[in-house]
């Protein structure tokens, strides 16, 4: 698999979606998911309930109750009761559901939103564009212009630049004394992070290197 250029993660960092130029790479739950993008034919994100747990675990605990209520609380039908509720909890809870179709097979991930409330949406309308186009969009941010050639700045890379540099698929609206930046993610010296609470589609921590900047509007 090549290098990842943006990625997310999630469940304490022990979980992840990773993009590279030609491949998908998913880490959930201890299993892992490999994916040729040029093989994918459709991606979605769609958030869905364990249909089995769910109904096994009304059952479950309604014939508990109705048992106790017709013969007594014997400590066999008190664990059954809770052993239905627990797995009626598990039923309640609402997971993502990551489906991906390829000549192959259709994949569904599911992924427990208790871990990862905000998982980001937009991943998919960069992972759509990427499948229609053949190449992935570019991003924009903004920085100020008397910070331009030190944002820029390629010596001592691995040093931080600005915290947070924050991209959209679209032109942000500039403020005052700011240049907007046209940058091409795939040529980012450092990877990029998906962002999942706000506007922004991704950050990153690093200066941008100037092979990356496809143009820019003062």
């Amino acid at each position: 698999m090549t290098e990842p250029f943006i990625s997310y993660h999630w469940n304490d960092d022990f979980d992840s979606l990773k993009i590279g130029q030609d491949h998908i790479y998913i880490r959930n739950n201890r299993k892992f998911y490999h994916f040729q993008i040029a093989e994918i034919i459709s991606a979605e994100l769609v958030t869905k309930k364990k249909l089995a747990p769910l109904i096994a675990g009304a059952v479950i605990s309604s014939l508990a109750t109705v048992n106790i209520i017709l013969e007594g609380a014997s400590m066999y039908i008190i664990a059954l009761l809770f052993v239905g509720l627990l797995i009626l909890y598990f039923g309640l809870t609402d997971y993502w559901v990551v489906k991906i179709v390829n000549p192959r097979e259709s994949a569904l991930i599911w992924i427990n939103k208790n871990k990862t409330p905000h998982f980001p949406e937009k991943i998919f309308n960069f992972i759509h564009y990427r499948i229609k186009q053949g190449d992935f969009p570019p991003f924009y941010c903004q920085v100020e212009k008397s910070e331009l050639q030190k944002f820029l700045e390629e010596k001592n890379e691995s040093e931080p630049g600005f915290a947070h540099v924050n991209y959209s698929l679209l032109p942000p609206k500039p403020l005052k004394n700011n240049v907007i930046l046209k940058v091409s993610i795939t040529e980012l010296s450092k990877p990029i992070v998906f962002n999942s609470e706000s506007g922004y589609i991704a950050y990153g921590e690093y200066k941008i290197n100037g092979s990356a900047i496809m143009g820019m509007e003062l």
